[in-house]
């Protein structure tokens, strides 16, 4: 069916078609889902399992070990990361892409872990879960100088407020510490008595335990018998009986020991602009939209600190019964905070994110503007008019189709839009000059648009299967980079897909009724005007721009082996740029961040005060710089971050730098950095390691990875010095640390001859040493939304005091106390506070960041992977972080481009009916490169992986106005033509379309290439690539395909001559 003239026969279905499409684009531009980036896929899952009071060493050994073992042999499993720290393990499985039922995966891996016999008797049982992606969204702070207790409870009444909204996601609260009943024990009474620590732990563990009394069925029914445990209090729990003698002596546990309500004894601080805080971290943790979970937080913590209702357009249609509104009201109606305190929110990641989808929107709009104007002075008026309309249709129509996929609109998939604000004209643009050719050949208007339309249906239609499969590489990255560019080649499809129905369907109806009412004469002031520019308009082009283009391709074509010869120069030239490094490389530019994370990490064993110091002396720093808004101070902990996999220890700390916005800004994040480390100064060499990161929400990760595993530790120590001493040597490198732990200061207890016949053993032994200094849960509760333990231990000074635990006594089965040092032999070790293992070998990971200026990979590319081979051959040294995404995502590129070409070339050909064209087609696309490298070094920007992915794409692009051009050359051929005739009339007739749909794209992309923001850095590359690219390539196509085409004629006549003499041609 021929689907112009069923148009313009339907009018009305075809304008209520039209103003369907664009009514549910406007309709789906309000309600899809907003996010910074598309969803990455998490093919793992994590297995968690505790052994309290275990050194790293122990946990490795009696857990990890035998868990990596039961799992390694798993078809599914590609890697297994694990991290042992003081009495948990964590083991991180990751399966291999292409894993089609992740659910059966994680079944057996859980069944494996399941399966493990003789486990340690103390540890618990492990917890197998899927890891799912958790983007952070905003922060709460609450803080003020008041009682943790009281803090406790007012953040969690915030959470609890906020998760009656379904639109939120996962919301947890940090820097609370559980609460405890803590069972302190006096060691003098427990000698007095010849009781142990552990015999009073087991008394309070049998009195709490509730065993059912089962069911007495007499005959008026049945009836639970019930046993009834002491109350989980500090008053029940001193009445439990620990020891009951013949005379009716008891021995009352109060009169051993004090208990009390307390939170539990870990050495963590959190501090907020210096004062005591907690904080609540909302994240995304399913189809949420950041930007609308934001909206509800905002508003929700105005209304708790009593400030006024901010009003927008939507309150305004609904009447005030928005969720955000709705948010705010609860909070004005909540509980007033406790005295002393503030709320605040902080971390606000999706304000970035509507940042950057206003500039977006704001550079699409601008594009989208420029494009018609251009429209509008290059063809006619109508012409211009319905091409824009179309524009508008097509886009609301792919708005449309983004909603029924559930496609997320992020900077990737708005980045999208804005490149086809261009392509979406450019086959409207071909179908509408040949209906408006048609029609100034004296064809009727209605006949115009159908024979027009029909005439150039099937090189419409390759052009967009061309442009679609130009963007078919990108389903082949692999990796997080895959994610992320995933949804691109789906836009670009579903875009281009709903502009060829615009333009072959709705198009031709409009233009036909249009310039019907064109065949009357302007009898107005401004049509006569218009009129007047139009025919200057194409007089300046028929008579100036066309006749001297035509003479540079005369001379082009007559000089065909020297233009080609210039050609290739240009290109080797502009390769030249790059290898002779006047234009760097960068796998990944990273955009401009709000916030900066800190990680400190102290010598092992530092105390905690020391590290807390330390933040002090950072938080000095950042304070005296003009762009820092907020501080947020972690001691004692670190949340796992790119840059670190977070823990807690007295030694760790952790700073949330958050910055002014960054428009107000006049220095980005990374000045801001260097400046903090100006600032802190030489007092910053007392610590390991201090790492600055940018949490820009973007794919990065530390500049510099290095990832080190073997099965010797000696070896993995070595061969780690001599990496970090030889980096240390780049002027350009700082930061340099790594993840071990080494150090950590450990008493190693071992049994003197004679224990034995005391009755001692070790296992009794260690039970009374960590019910000492750890404590043992006798007990676990559940009061509210978390367990509570009943921890029985000995006094804090013992705790706390080395020469307080050579005194420690401890009691024999028969009750005889012994003091410790009569018993055992102290001897003092340095052992890990983590361990790391990669695929069932120790691993250290090495990092370290370059100055601002300098690419991360012209270092990497110069550091000796090789000596250090040769020299540490036991050990496996390889890149990680964004260099290993860096060749992960390289390495299937090629393989797409490759079979992006094909299909090119399948499509040109069964268009062209020939197998030579096709290719003398596509040998434009290298040069194309020109234009990207020239691009990058006018622009001042480095190439980076996305410049790339805009030179693919290219491929599509490029290919499509050459199709124009050789489409009509071979029916000029067709009518009898010379090659040189036919040449010549193609170029004069293809000249305004080819240069109107390059000139679009470049438009369309133009106020994101010249926006100085440095939100928009991070996609400039991209659209440099694709405009300056589509510019070079465009002359080529202009001057040297025709070239292209005489010397492959000049070809096949040799070929003819040789083979059999004759001197026909043909092409």
């Amino acid at each position: 069916m021929n689907l112009a003239r069923f148009g313009v026969r339907n009018p009305v279905p075809i304008n209520l078609l039209m103003a369907g499409f664009i009514l549910a684009g406007i309709f789906a531009a309000f309600n899809l889902r907003r996010q910074f980036f598309p969803d990455m896929t998490f093919d793992s899952v994590s297995v968690t399992m505790a052994y309290p009071g275990a050194s790293p060493e122990d946990v490795e050994s009696s857990i990890a070990k035998r868990i990596e073992n039961a799992i390694i042999n798993i078809d599914e499993v590609d890697e297994i990361r694990t991290t042992c720290v003081e009495g948990v393990a964590s083991i991180f499985v990751t399966f291999k892409e292409g894993t089609s039922n992740i659910d059966n995966a994680i079944d057996k891996v859980r069944r494996s872990v399941d399966s493990i016999q003789d486990l340690p008797v103390d540890a618990k049982k492990p917890v197998v879960t899927r890891i799912e992606p958790k983007m952070p969204v905003i922060m709460v702070q609450i803080w003020g100088d008041v009682d943790k207790q009281v803090m406790k409870q007012a953040i969690r009444d915030v959470r609890d407020d906020l998760r009656t909204f379904e639109e939120m996601g996962s919301i947890n609260v940090g820097g609370d510490i559980n609460n405890e009943l803590s069972v302190e024990i006096d060691q003098d009474s427990l000698v007095e008595h010849g009781l142990s620590i552990t015999q009073v732990a087991q008394s309070i563990s049998s009195w709490m335990r509730e065993i059912p009394g089962g069911t007495l069925r007499s005959k008026g029914g049945d009836i639970v018998i019930r046993t009834n445990t002491p109350e989980e209090s500090s008053l029940d729990l001193e009445e439990i009986v620990i020891r009951s003698r013949h005379n009716g002596e008891t021995l009352l546990l109060g009169d051993i020991a004090t208990v009390q309500n307390t939170l539990v004894d870990i050495p963590i601080a959190v501090r907020f602009n210096g004062y005591p805080s907690m904080n609540m971290f909302v994240a995304k943790s399913g189809d949420q939209d950041i930007v609308k979970m934001a909206e509800i937080v905002r508003a929700y913590v105005k209304g708790r600190m009593g400030e006024p209702y901010d009003q927008n357009w939507k309150d305004t249609f609904s009447r005030g019964g928005t969720v955000r509104q709705k948010a705010w009201q609860l909070g004005v109606d909540a509980h007033p905070l406790p005295a002393g305190t503030s709320l605040s929110t902080f971390i606000d990641l999706a304000r970035f994110v509507e940042g950057r989808m206003n500039l977006l929107t704001e550079n699409a709009l601008y594009g989208g503007g420029l494009v018609f104007i251009l429209l509008l002075l290059a063809l006619n008026w109508r012409v211009a008019l319905w091409v824009g309309i179309g524009l508008v249709t097509a886009l609301g129509g792919t708005l449309f189709i983004m909603s029924l996929f559930g496609i997320t609109l992020n900077m990737l998939t708005m980045f999208g839009l804005i490149l086809v604000l261009g392509l979406l004209v450019d086959d409207a643009i071909v179908v509408a000059e040949n209906i408006k050719a048609q029609h100034e050949q004296g064809v009727p208007a209605m006949e115009a648009a159908v024979t027009g339309a029909k005439q150039v249906m099937w090189p419409v239609v390759a052009t967009v299967l061309t442009s679609i499969v130009a963007f078919l590489p990108l389903s082949f990255v692999k990796g997080n980079m895959g994610d992320l560019l995933g949804a691109l080649p789906i836009v670009i499809a579903c875009a281009l897909a709903m502009s060829l129905f615009e333009a072959l369907l709705i198009l031709p109806a409009h233009l036909g009724h249009s310039l019907k009412k064109s065949e009357k004469a302007a009898k107005t002031k401004v049509g006569k005007l218009i009129n007047r520019f139009e025919k200057a308009r194409d007089l300046f082009l028929f008579d100036t721009i066309i006749p001297f283009y035509l003479r540079i391709l005369k001379l082009v074509i007559r000089f065909r082996y020297i233009s080609l010869a210039c050609a290739v120069s240009s290109l080797i030239v502009s390769v030249g740029l790059v290898m002779g490094g006047r234009v760097g490389y960068e796998f990944m530019t990273i955009p401009d961040a709000e916030t900066i994370a800190v990680n400190l990490r102290m010598p092992e064993g530092t105390p905690f005060s020391q590290t807390t110091k330390m933040l002090e002396h950072l938080e000095d720093g950042a304070r005296s710089q003009p762009q820092v808004h907020h501080i947020s101070t972690l001691s004692g902990v670190q949340m796992a971050t790119e840059g670190t996999s977070g823990g807690f220890a007295s030694n760790l700390g952790q700073l949330f730098i958050e910055l002014t916005p960054a428009e107000t800004r006049t220095l980005n994040a990374s000045e801001v950095i260097d400046n903090i480390r100006s600032s802190v100064g030489d007092i910053a060499k007392l610590a390991n390691s201090i790492g600055y990161e940018m949490m820009s929400g973007a794919p990065s990760g530390t500049d510099i990875t290095i990832v080190l595993h073997a099965e010797s530790e000696r070896a993995l120590i070595d061969a780690s010095e001599r990496i970090k001493r030889d980096l240390r040597k780049y002027t350009a490198v700082h930061d340099i640390t790594d993840n071990a732990s080494a150090g950590q200061r450990e008493l190693h207890l071992e049994l003197r001859e004679g224990a034995a016949s005391a009755g001692l053993t070790l296992p009794d032994l260690a039970m009374q040493v960590k019910g000492a200094v750890y404590g043992i849960d006798a007990h676990v509760f559940a009061h509210g939304d978390e367990e509570v333990d009943i921890r029985v231990k000995l006094g804090k000074n013992l705790r706390q005091n080395v020469g307080a635990l050579e005194q420690l006594w401890v009691t024999t089965p028969a009750g005889i106390s012994i003091p410790l040092v009569e018993i055992a032999n102290i001897t003092e070790h340095r052992g890990y506070r983590t361990i790391h293992r990669l695929n069932r070998k120790r691993t250290v990971t090495i990092t370290a960041e370059v100055i601002d200026g300098v690419s991360p990979e012209s270092v990497t590319s110069t550091l000796p992977f090789d000596e250090w081979n040769a020299t540490f051959p036991e050990v496996q040294i390889q890149k990680g972080g964004r260099q290993e995404q860096q060749v992960e995502a390289f390495s299937s590129l090629p393989i797409g481009f490759a079979a992006a070409c094909l299909m090119i070339y399948v499509i040109l050909a069964w268009l062209f009916g020939s197998y030579y064209q096709p290719l003398v087609v596509m040998l434009g696309i290298p040069f194309a490169m020109i234009g990207v490298i020239w691009g990058h070094y006018f622009a001042g920007v480095s190439l980076s992986f996305l410049s790339m992915i805009g030179f693919v794409a290219l491929s599509g692009v490029v290919v499509n106005d050459s199709l124009i051009f050789v489409e009509f050359y071979n029916a000029k051929r067709v009518e009898g033509e010379s090659l040189n005739e036919a040449l010549i009339s193609a170029g004069g007739a293809r000249l305004r379309p080819i240069f109107l749909t390059t000139i679009t794209t470049v438009l369309g992309l133009t106020p994101l290439m010249l926006e100085q923001s440095m939100q928009a850095k991070f996609l400039i590359p991209m659209a440099l690539a694709i405009s300056f690219g589509l510019m070079s390539a465009t002359v080529l196509i202009l001057l040297l395909l025709p070239a292209l085409l005489v010397i492959a004629s000049d070809i096949q006549q040799g070929a003819s001559a040789l083979w059999n003499g004759s001197n026909e041609q043909r092409l």
